[in-house]
């Protein structure tokens, strides 16, 4: 048998139905489809509630992940320091290798940082012989970088030692933790090449 709504609940549902922002409605819309447009308050004011319980797991979620990625990340650069790279420098020669040649303001913007960020990084590691610079074909005046060979061994070098220390670190867990984590990598892999083709 149903149970009719208390007076209370259907002022306070009315209330939550009228002063809901557009943008929180199509927030809602997207989290949760079924919301009826023009309804019963009630349902409305339970709607809303359960997409909010959805929106803070999903907050919970995302927060969750950013705490492993930048511990993550923290953790494996020291592999990099071992090198005697820094994280940038790494990761510039990262996008050398395996993106190929780029001009120094497309590799600026790749890294997010600024152009005399970029040119300070460039020098080094061109003193220490890990890039080399060319001019262009059709553009005298526009350089492009490349990865030397040296520096591609200095970087596969140090991809293999962090491949080495997530090995030793998955060895401790047991195989259906394992397994959760790479169904995990998978989906993470899918979401981050999706959002990188936008």
């Amino acid at each position: 048998m149903a149970v009719a709504p208390k007076i209370g609940e259907t002022a306070d549902a009315t209330v939550q139905a009228a002063i809901m922002p557009n943008e929180t409605r199509r927030d809602i819309a997207v989290i949760s489809p079924t919301l009826p447009g023009d309804g019963d308050v009630v349902s409305i004011a339970k709607q809303i509630n359960q997409a909010g319980r959805k929106m803070a797991d999903l907050l919970t979620t995302a927060d969750a992940l950013h705490k492993a990625a930048i511990r993550l990340l923290r953790l494996l650069r020291r592999e990099d320091a071992a090198a005697g790279l820094t994280g940038p420098q790494a990761s510039a020669l990262s996008v050398l290798t395996f993106g190929g040649p780029q001009t120094p303001s497309a590799l600026a913007a790749a890294e997010q940082v600024a152009g005399p960020t970029m040119s300070r990084l460039l020098r080094d590691l061109q003193s220490r012989g890990f890039i080399r610079r060319s001019t262009q074909r059709d553009d005298k005046r526009s350089q492009l970088i490349a990865v030397t060979e040296k520096g591609r061994k200095l970087l596969e070098a140090g991809r293999t030692r962090r491949l080495q220390k997530l090995t030793l670190w998955l060895r401790e867990l047991p195989p259906e933790e394992r397994q959760v984590l790479a169904r995990a990598a998978a989906i993470l892999l899918k979401v981050t090449e999706r959002e990188a083709g936008r």
